[in-house]
């Protein structure tokens, strides 16, 4: 298993850079990987379930299904993402706390990779630390602008 830890702080409110990450019109403009989505229906105990095709850290086209299995407004999220063939499976949540300059978002996820993709564990790390930083770079950027 991987693990990934990032933390960015956004001299914004908590609650505009809740709303700005956790809406999906506005994803897309700090988390530039994801090509499409599609709501699927909710299963029990999830908040909410979406198919993705995204672009992988290590550049090959992806197609996932994130579960959503928590939501606190304003607090966080946590969710389950699985690639469609069983390639890569995590576990990730997204934490954001008010700190007396504006916001610290921490991010984290737990990566278990399948198959042939086992492989690529260290690149494939390695790309998906980097894009966690540039995602929060990027989710900085546009909201302090």
């Amino acid at each position: 298993m991987y693990k990934i830890d990032a933390t960015q702080t956004i001299e914004k409110p908590i609650e505009q850079v809740f709303e700005f990450a956790s809406r999906p019109e506005t994803n897309q403009l700090w988390s530039g990987d994801k090509i499409e989505r599609t709501p699927l229906p909710a299963g029990p105990g999830l908040v909410a379930c979406t198919r993705i095709k995204v672009h992988s850290p290590i550049g090959v086209p992806l197609e996932v299904v994130e579960e959503m299995t928590e939501y606190t407004p304003g607090g966080g999220y946590a969710s389950r993402i699985r690639e469609v063939h069983g390639w890569v499976a995590s576990q990730s949540s997204w934490r954001y706390t008010a700190v007396p300059r504006g916001t610290q978002v921490r991010v984290q996820h737990e990566v278990e990779l399948h198959g042939w993709m086992r492989w690529l564990g260290p690149l494939f790390l390695w790309g998906a630390r980097l894009k966690t930083r540039r995602d929060l770079e990027r989710m900085k950027m546009l909201l302090e602008k």
